[in-house]
C-alpha cells in the first residue's frame, strides 16, 4: 500500500517532531511525536493481529478525535484492515446499523464511547469483539458501563504500558491497490447510514492532491476541527501526517476557542464547513483576536457561503490564501477554486482538478452548454469503489458514462447535484435536485433566495424549504437565524427581499431560529429544521419563536 509506506517514511524522516496535538483546554495538552506514532501504532497493531485481526477485515472506531483514535487508525492500516470511524451522533441504531453493514470484526472504543456502546442490545451486533483503548483515567460511570459491555460481549483493554509488544517487528500488511482501504458512512441523519467503500489507490491520491494543492510541509500547523468520519476531516489530517506537519484536535467550534487556538499554535492552516466561518464573522467580540494570525490558508469545503459572507472571509485574513472545494463522500474532490481565482470568481466553486472530469447534465439527458443547469456527473479521482453491502444503490449511484462510446470507459457518479458552467469553465454550485421546488410552473432553487437573504446585514444564515400549506400546496418557508440581539422582524426581512427577488421566489413564510440543528460534519441537518417548523403556518407571527 503506496500511502502507509510512505507514511512510515515520514514518521522515520520527522521523528522527534509533533505529529499530533491534542487540544483539551486552554491549559492542558497532549503531545505525539511522529516518533511516538510509529511506536505506539506498531505495538497496537501487533495487539490486534495477536487478536485475530485479519487483512481486509473491517474495523470501527468509535472514539472522539483524539491522539488514541490516530494512533488507532493508522493501526489498522498497518494490519491491512478497512477501517471506519463512527459518527459520535448517531444513536445505538445507526451504529448497530454500520457495524452489521460492514460484518465488523472489532470495535475500538475510548473511555467516551463507552456508555452508548453499553446500551446497545445484544442481538444487534452479536459477534463483533470490542477492544478498549484504555489511554486515560476512568469515572465511577465509564467503569460500570465497561462492566456492563463486558457481560454483554467479548472485550478486551489495551494499554500501551500494560501490553508490551516487540519494538524489532515492523507491521506493515501487503495488499493491492485497488483493494478498499477504508470507508465513510454518509446521510445517517435521514436513516441507516450508507457505507462509501475508498480503494488503497484513491486514498493516497487525495492525499497527495490535498497536499500538493496547499503545498503543505513540516513547518505547517494545521488545526483539525472536522470529525474524522467526514471525508474533509479525515483527509486533513491523513494529508498533515504524509506531510510531516503538525495536527491540533480541537473538540470546539466557538469562534473563541478558534481564535485563540490560532493564537496559542500558530496554526498555519484550517479547514472548515460554511457554518463554522458563518459562526466566526457573526460574533464581532471574537474578530478581534484574528487581527494578528499565523494563519497561511484556509478553506471554504462541505458546501457553499454566499458573496457577502466569502467577501466578509478575504477581508478577515487578508493575508491567507482561500481555497474553496467542492465534492461529495462519494466523489470526493471535483473541484478547487484556487486563491489567485478567488476574489474574481468567489462565488463559483472552481474548475475541474487533474485526474477528475465534470459534467453538466441537462434534464433530457444532454451535456449542458454555457450557463445551462443540470445534473452534476463525477469520473476520475476521489470516486468511490461502491456502497457497502447495497449493490442497487451503487447502481443508481455510478452509471456508464452518457457522453462516451468507449465500452470501458470509467463509470461516472450522479452526483444529485444541480451545477452550471460558465464561459470560462468554472463551476456554480445552485443546490440539490431534490431541493429544487416547482411552484406554480417555476422552477425555483432555494440557494438563490438564501443567497438574498444573506445579503441583509442582521441575517445570519438561512435555510429555504418548501412545505406544503392548509390547501397541500407547496409554499416557500425560509427558516432564518439572526444576529445574536437582533429585533428584525418577518415583516422587515419579507419587505427587504421585495426589491431583490420576483414574486414567485419570494418566501410566503418567515420562521425564526436561535440556532439551526447540525450534522456531526457541521452542515445544517435539513430534516430536523424541518421538523422545526409549527404546523400552522399561516399565522405566523413576527417574532423568533425558538
Amino acid at each position: 500500500m503506496i500511502f502507509l509506506s510512505e507514511l512510515l517514511k515520514t514518521f522515520a524522516n520527522c521523528s522527534t517532531q509533533n505529529a499530533v496535538i491534542q487540544h483539551i483546554r486552554h491549559d492542558a495538552k497532549k503531545e505525539l511525536t511522529y516518533g511516538d506514532l510509529r511506536c505506539q501504532s506498531n505495538r497496537f497493531a501487533q495487539y490486534l493481529q495477536s487478536l485475530g485481526l485479519k487483512t481486509g477485515e473491517f474495523i470501527g472506531l468509535f472514539m472522539i478525535r483524539s491522539s488514541a483514535h490516530v494512533v488507532a487508525m493508522v493501526s489498522a492500516l498497518r494490519c491491512g484492515a478497512v477501517f471506519y470511524s463512527i459518527q459520535p451522533k448517531y444513536s445505538i441504531y445507526q451504529i448497530a446499523s454500520t457495524i452489521r453493514a460492514c460484518r465488523t470484526s472489532m470495535i475500538i472504543s475510548d473511555n467516551a464511547g463507552l456508555i452508548k456502546l453499553s446500551a446497545m442490545e445484544a442481538d444487534l451486533i452479536d459477534g463483533t469483539r470490542f477492544i478498549h483503548f484504555d489511554e486515560d483515567e476512568m469515572a465511577p460511570f465509564q467503569k460500570e458501563a465497561l462492566d456492563r459491555l463486558s457481560r454483554r460481549w467479548e472485550v478486551y483493554s489495551f494499554r500501551s504500558d500494560l501490553n508490551p509488544m516487540r519494538d524489532d517487528i515492523e507491521i506493515e500488511a501487503k495488499r493491492r491497490e485497488e483493494e478498499p482501504a477504508l470507508a465513510l458512512f454518509t446521510s445517517g441523519s435521514t436513516g441507516a447510514p450508507k457505507g462509501v467503500l475508498v480503494s488503497c489507490e484513491d486514498l493516497n491520491r487525495r492525499v497527495l492532491s490535498e497536499y500538493e494543492a496547499y503545498r503543505l510541509s513540516s513547518s505547517d500547523r494545521l488545526l483539525n476541527l472536522l470529525p474524522f468520519s467526514f471525508d474533509v476531516g479525515l483527509n486533513q489530517l491523513h494529508s498533515s501526517l504524509r506531510s510531516g506537519a503538525q495536527i491540533v484536535l480541537m473538540n470546539s467550534w466557538l469562534p473563541q476557542d478558534i481564535a485563540a487556538a490560532v493564537e496559542k499554535y500558530k496554526i498555519t492552516g484550517i479547514s472548515a464547513v460554511p457554518s463554522i466561518w458563518s459562526d466566526v464573522l457573526s460574533q464581532r467580540e471574537s474578530l478581534l483576536f484574528f487581527s494578528k494570525n499565523s494563519l497561511r490558508y484556509l478553506t471554504v469545503s462541505g458546501g457553499d457561503m454566499p458573496r457577502r459572507r466569502l467577501q466578509q472571509l478575504r477581508d478577515l485574513f487578508p493575508h491567507a490564501d482561500i481555497y474553496k472545494t467542492y465534492g461529495q463522500t462519494e466523489a470526493f474532490r471535483s473541484c478547487m477554486l484556487t486563491p489567485e481565482d478567488f476574489s474574481r470568481k468567489m462565488t463559483s466553486i472552481g474548475r475541474t482538478l487533474e485526474q477528475t472530469k465534470v459534467y453538466v447534465m441537462t434534464s433530457d439527458g444532454r451535456k449542458a452548454g454555457p450557463n445551462e443547469p443540470g445534473e452534476i456527473l463525477h469520473q476520475g479521482m476521489g470516486t468511490m469503489l461502491g456502497y457497502i453491502d447495497d449493490p442497487q444503490a451503487t447502481q443508481r449511484k455510478m452509471r456508464k458514462n452518457p457522453f462516451s462510446a468507449r465500452i470501458d470507459d470509467d463509470l461516472v457518479v450522479f452526483t444529485g447535484d444541480l451545477g452550471k458552467f460558465d464561459d470560462d469553465g468554472y463551476l456554480y454550485f445552485l443546490g440539490r435536485m431534490d431541493d429544487m421546488l416547482k411552484i406554480r410552473g417555476n422552477r425555483i432553487y432555494p440557494k438563490e433566495i438564501e443567497a438574498a437573504l444573506s445579503v441583509h446585514e442582521e441575517v445570519q444564515e438561512s435555510l429555504v424549504l418548501g412545505i406544503k400549506d392548509e390547501r397541500d400546496e407547496t409554499q416557500i418557508c425560509a427558516v432564518v437565524q439572526l444576529r445574536r440581539g437582533s429585533t428584525v422582524t418577518e415583516s422587515e426581512i419579507k419587505k427587504f427581499l421585495s426589491g431583490r427577488l420576483p414574486t414567485y421566489m419570494a418566501p410566503r413564510w418567515i420562521h425564526f431560529v436561535r440556532a439551526f440543528p447540525r450534522t456531526g460534519s457541521g452542515k445544517i441537518d435539513k430534516k430536523k429544521a424541518a421538523a422545526m417548523i409549527p404546523q400552522t403556518k399561516s399565522n405566523h407571527g413576527n417574532d423568533p419563536v425558538l
